[in-house]
């Protein structure tokens, strides 16, 4: 077997080497830099009757086999909405994930979990989303540093997906509210700040995800939050300050220990 650690860029190249090789092959994600590359791996290995693997490690955590047997066994009921937050500090200047000829940016370290556990929660929902609109700042042509992403099943149950490159601690979050009367909350969310002491509340939401508010459960909403996804933690610069456009005051998670 072939394991693929190498940057973005070189994930359909290197993917197609070893399935030419007849070697089984899990590649970290993202599968490819596009669509286009990630076709031609897929056609390949059917061809070759070659099995490969993104390295969506999440997907194996204990909470997220809970999660789809509350959803199984109508325990949340119908899906309603599913909300994914994925953000991180800021990479160093040098680092390979603001780079766009190693296929870097926000949503391909970081918002490519957020789309691939929609599309895994499809099956609960009618049938894989579609995006309805996305909000991106780039760092460098190319590059986003944040995009916010808004899904919409077949089912009418809406998503979100947001990612940042420049926030000032870990945050990586999965929320589901389904339709039942009873509230269920499991809650195992966990933020990081950069110093390793717990984070002050923050005054209000980032510029970067206005839009459509998303819908609060309330007493009549079933709701479960996990956090085993995300990245492996990496070395982070000094934060700039985040950008705010409203006054609403919002506590921040505390910061794990």
């Amino acid at each position: 077997m072939i394991y693929n650690p190498l940057a973005n860029a070189f994930h359909a190249e290197w993917n197609l080497k070893a399935i030419e090789a007849g070697k089984a092959v899990l590649t970290e994600k993202p599968f490819a830099r596009n669509a286009s590359q990630a076709e031609l791996v897929r056609r390949a290995a059917l061809e070759r009757g070659v099995p490969i693997m993104e390295g969506f490690h999440y997907l194996f955590h204990p909470i997220i086999g809970r999660m789809f047997t509350l959803l199984e066994d109508g325990t949340l009921g119908a899906l309603q909405r599913v909300e994914v937050v994925m953000r991180m500090p800021e990479p160093k200047p040098d680092d390979p994930r603001w780079s766009f000829d190693l296929a870097g940016g926000a949503v391909m370290d970081l918002g490519c979990y957020g789309l691939h556990v929609h599309r895994q929660l499809g099956r609960f929902a009618g049938g894989e989303p579609a995006v309805v609109a996305a909000r991106a700042v780039e760092r460098n042509p190319g590059v986003d540093e944040s995009c916010d992403i808004e899904l919409v099943f077949p089912s009418g149950a809406t998503g979100s997906s947001i990612n940042a490159m420049n926030w000032d601690r870990f945050e990586m979050t999965l929320r589901l509210v389904g339709d039942r009367a009873k509230p269920l909350h499991m809650t195992t969310r966990c933020s990081r700040a950069t110093t390793g002491s717990p984070s002050p509340p923050t005054p209000g939401p980032p510029s970067n995800t206005s839009g459509p508010a998303r819908r609060t459960p309330t007493s009549s909403t079933s709701s479960l939050s996990t956090s085993p996804m995300g990245p492996r933690s990496r070395s982070a610069s000094t934060m700039r300050s985040p950008r705010w456009s409203s006054s609403t005051p919002r506590t921040a998670p505390p910061a794990c220990p």
